[in-house]
């Protein structure tokens, strides 16, 4: 029962999902790109058939990984690209292939979610918020700061207003550190708020909202609109990706 191997490669964190045919192991590697130790990945893992890979992390990271598996089971990893269409996705970027491909990725799988079009929200490191419509056009996305990127913008230019240690401030902030917090997680929020109203704009309807990433749950509880969390997003896109292909 070799079965699949997975891969989502973040900027802070792999997770890995093994499927097999009567059941599916997952797990989640923090790590840092500049000082990556990958010996422990998949330990878990015994001889997989195949290994599909969604990497964002750069050429570096993508080469340990390769080396990693070739040298523990003698097998080549095979990595996702970003294309200009998958079924009835048809991809709206300038150039469709400077598109991430984890942002590509959730795209696939919403778009196997969602009939009537939607927006993709993976809350990471980086926020992506991504407009699908109901004709499976994507027409095209936002970047923002994630929130612990902005936190340690004023963790590392003012390191005397002290850390943040959540996002939960109240209104208004009545200490320093609150109003910090409070900064940040309006200023995420209040973005992704607009991005949606855009959309609704654009698409004469309320969109279906689907939430991924690391601070997915949080971020959909303090939005203004209904949302839906999906756990990983970009790893059903890639299973879907690797079927596709296959």
């Amino acid at each position: 029962m070799p079965g699949i191997l997975y891969l989502d490669v973040g900027n802070t964190r792999i997770k890995w999902r093994w499927v097999l045919p009567e059941q599916t192991l997952s797990g989640v590697q923090e790590y840092l790109v500049e000082d990556a130790h990958l010996d422990l990945l998949c330990v878990d893992v015994a001889s997989p058939e195949k290994i599909w890979v969604s990497c964002v992390a750069g050429k570096l990271i993508s080469q340990k990984i390769v080396d990693l598996f070739q040298n523990r089971w003698g097998l080549t990893t095979k990595f996702a690209i970003t294309g200009k269409s998958w079924g009835k996705l048809v991809n709206g970027y300038t150039i469709p292939e400077s598109l991430g491909v984890d942002r590509w990725l959730a795209l696939v799988a919403a778009s196997d979610i969602c009939s009537g079009g939607c927006v993709v929200v993976d809350a990471g490191t980086v926020i992506s918020c991504d407009l699908l419509l109901n004709t499976g056009l994507y027409s095209g996305g936002m970047l923002i700061p994630g929130l612990q990127i902005l936190a340690g913008v004023f963790e590392n230019r003012v390191p005397h207003l002290g850390c943040i240690e959540h996002f939960d401030a109240e209104f208004p902030g009545t200490s320093t550190q609150q109003a910090i917090s409070l900064g940040v997680s309006m200023s995420t929020l209040g973005s992704i708020n607009y991005f949606v109203k855009r959309a609704s704009e654009m698409m004469n309807k309320q969109p279906r909202v689907l939430i991924t990433g690391g601070d997915a749950q949080w971020i959909s509880e303090q939005l203004d609109f209904q949302s839906t969390c999906v756990e990983n997003l970009v790893l059903d896109g890639l299973e879907l990706y690797e079927r596709s292909v296959a």
